[in-house]
């Protein structure tokens, strides 16, 4: 009983603390972009072609997120949605920011996502997770437009029903990578019962892993998971695209006619 009651406590504790988390992987893009800029994305080097230009990743200061990368992968997860916060007439996307303008004005603090506004910022919070599940879902599912044939995959436009399917299964190999564990203690496992089960018999807390990162809230891996997945069908379709311009340059120098040898 005393074991359970300790893992209970920590839970609360840390499911408390999550909307902390979510700054940073959603509008402290300074923290969560810093390894996506000047090219460098988390599994390897944006191809150049992809690269405009380096860029850099700071803080959010004076309420802007100062943020600017050309990295494909972390542009593509900007476009993710995003908890915005709003104090009386003022708009900043950075909580610091926001409390400072608070404690100023002596307003409360309004939460917004996907352009509806929350006073509470744990409904806000959950909100938040469930537009960019949906998101996600939207973006890694195909659809064909019936009028023009063509097929729109991972932000991708083929016209090709072959290049569609292809394009379809990449993606669909990446986020089935993508999945979520459980740690608890030095133990982990895939199943959440299992995870369940040892948290109440060790007292530990129970810890949902995402692509590397721990967190023991529940909606905030929720939010990693769906974040995870949608920067997984990126990389797949970024992959694919270079390979594809790989494949079509080898075959237009193949195919080119050898120059006259003159006589």
């Amino acid at each position: 009983m005393i074991k359970t009651a300790i893992a209970a406590m920590m839970m609360l504790a840390c499911c408390a603390s999550f909307s902390f988390a979510q700054e940073t992987s959603t509008t402290d893009t300074g923290k969560s972009m810093k390894k996506e800029a000047g090219g460098q994305c988390a599994n390897g080097v944006c191809p150049a072609s992809k690269m405009a230009k380096k860029g850099d990743c700071t803080k959010c200061t004076d309420g802007k997120c100062a943020c600017i990368s050309e990295c494909p992968i972390a542009k593509a997860m900007k476009s993710l949605p995003a908890m915005t916060y709003k104090v009386g007439k003022e708009s900043t996307c950075c909580s610091e920011s926001a409390t400072s303008i608070a404690k100023k004005s002596a307003q409360p603090i309004h939460y917004v996502v996907a352009g509806k506004t929350f006073d509470d910022k744990d409904t806000a919070f959950a909100s938040l997770v469930q537009v960019t599940e949906a998101k996600v879902k939207e973006f890694v599912t195909p659809c064909k437009c019936e009028k023009s044939g063509a097929t729109k995959i991972a932000g991708k436009t083929c016209q090709c029903s072959v290049m569609a399917g292809q394009t379809a299964n990449k993606v669909k190999a990446a986020i089935s990578k993508v999945k979520m564990t459980y740690a608890v203690g030095k133990e982990s496992c895939d199943c959440p019962n299992h995870a369940a089960m040892l948290a109440t018999k060790s007292g530990e807390k129970k810890e949902y892993v995402v692509a590397g990162e721990k967190t023991c809230c529940a909606m905030d891996a929720r939010l990693k998971l769906a974040r995870a997945q949608y920067k997984a069908a990126v990389e797949a379709t970024l992959a694919k695209a270079d390979a594809d311009g790989a494949a079509k340059k080898a075959e237009t120098k193949v195919s080119a006619p050898a120059p006259k040898v003159g006589t």
